[in-house]
């Protein structure tokens, strides 16, 4: 019994110290991990030093094969306001212009140049035909050519001929200066020299002007033909020779000619051997004799 008491004690006893000894034990592990807690505070480094960063990486959980990844939505990106920038920049227009027009007041106006008014229409019209010079007055039985007029514009006028089939006359009276006309197409519409000064017996002079002081009747006919193309050519060739040629119109079986005569001769052998010349001149035969009625006379009959 007494054996059995004492062994019950001692192991009393012993458990009692090894629990003592477990709880010391906890108790240490307890101060160590909590002054190794303050130490790693304590233990940062001073401000000012570099300190070294270890991240650390975190293991990505894999997606579950059923599912799918869906990317997040990206937010919009909202616009800025303008609205703010625009009235900045009309107050900075604003101030600009305040600032110019405060240096242009403080100039003197003395030194701002003056711009010069153009003149009106009516003056400048004036002046250029002031420039130009004046032309002398022409006397009785001359006519000056306008600005791109031609020699049969001229005979066409109403205080000339009043007809352009008579150009001819103009060119007999002004060989020289009308040299430059060869053709019908010339005589139409070719402008001649403005301001040209020509020779011309006034349809006055002509009413006023005695008949004939011997009677002519007797003219050659050169050629006949429906338009003034085909005259033109002949024309001039026999006036450069001398003759007096002129155009006249005839109706015949209601058709109008025209045709190209040379006159006027007292008889008829003068006209035939007239147009024995004329034929010589044109390398030609083909003219004939005619006798002029009297209004034919009495318009081409006077020089």
């Amino acid at each position: 019994m007494y054996c059995k008491r004492k062994l019950g004690e001692r192991r009393r006893i012993g458990w009692v110290a090894g629990f003592e000894r477990g709880l010391a034990l906890l108790m240490m592990c307890m101060l160590v991990f909590m002054g190794g807690c303050s130490q790693g505070e304590d233990n940062q480094p001073p401000e000012g030093k570099n300190r070294v960063v270890v991240a650390i990486k975190k293991p990505v959980p894999k997606p579950a094969p059923e599912e799918k990844e869906v990317a997040p939505p990206v937010p919009e990106k909202q616009a800025e306001p303008a609205v703010v920038e625009e009235k900045e920049t009309s107050r900075e227009k604003e101030t600009s212009r305040e600032e110019k027009s405060t240096t242009q007041q403080e100039q003197p106006k003395s030194e701002a140049p003056v711009p010069a008014r153009p003149a009106p229409a009516e003056k400048q019209a004036t002046v250029e035909t002031l420039k130009k010079p004046k032309l002398p007055e022409l006397e009785e039985g001359f006519v000056r050519v306008r600005d791109g007029e031609s020699l049969s514009a001229v005979a066409a006028r109403e205080n000339v001929f009043g007809d352009f089939l008579k150009w001819p006359e103009l060119y007999r009276l002004n060989l020289e200066r009308l040299s430059m006309i060869r053709t019908w197409q010339e005589a139409k519409n070719k402008p001649l020299p403005a301001g040209l000064a020509l020779r011309f017996v006034p349809p006055a002079e002509e009413q006023k002007g005695q008949p004939p002081l011997e009677p002519k009747p007797w003219v050659v006919t050169v050629r006949s033909w429906e338009t003034p193309g085909r005259l033109a050519a002949p024309a001039i060739k026999l006036m450069r020779n001398g003759y007096h040629v002129y155009i006249s119109r005839a109706v015949v079986k209601e058709k109008q000619w025209l045709r190209l005569r040379v006159g006027f001769y007292r008889s008829k052998s003068e006209a035939l051997t007239a147009k024995e010349k004329i034929g010589e001149i044109l390398g030609s035969n083909d003219s004939w004799i005619a006798r002029a009625g009297k209004t034919e006379l009495a318009e081409f009959g006077k020089d």
